[in-house]
């Protein structure tokens, strides 16, 4: 599954376990909501051909500190953005980011910066 696929790549990756300051029992990547310093995430199936599918992977950066914010995207950037025909997994094929944006959460006293994935990936077959 394309989700297991990207929050594998993330939660292994030892850079963003640093910036995120993961332990062996909390990588910090969850699904939204997120309610304190981490990676929150929503997935959501866009397009499906029955060869390829288009899906959208919308991040949610969360942090106290703005600029740590932006370290911690840069490494994901590094980690997901394709870069001409390379795939990132046999199984993905394209990662591309299309949107996002910043904004300080009073109520929670956290800057969340939120980055838009968009992601095509081969149609797995059943049989």
């Amino acid at each position: 599954m394309v989700l297991s696929e990207l929050t594998t790549i993330l939660e292994n990756d030892t850079t963003l376990k640093t910036l995120l300051k993961a332990t062996v029992t909390n990588t910090k990547i969850m699904p939204m909501p997120l309610l304190t310093d981490g990676i929150g995430y929503n997935f959501i199936p866009l397009t499906n051909d029955g060869i390829k599918e288009q899906s959208q992977f919308e991040l949610t950066i969360i942090n106290t500190d703005l600029l740590r914010c932006y370290e911690i995207k840069e490494q994901v950037d590094k980690l997901l953005i394709t870069i001409g025909d390379t795939p990132l997994t046999n199984n993905i094929l394209e990662v591309s980011q299309n949107g996002g944006g910043s904004y300080y959460d009073d109520d929670l006293k956290f800057y969340k910066l939120k980055a838009n994935y968009t992601i095509l990936s081969r149609r797995k077959l059943n049989g």
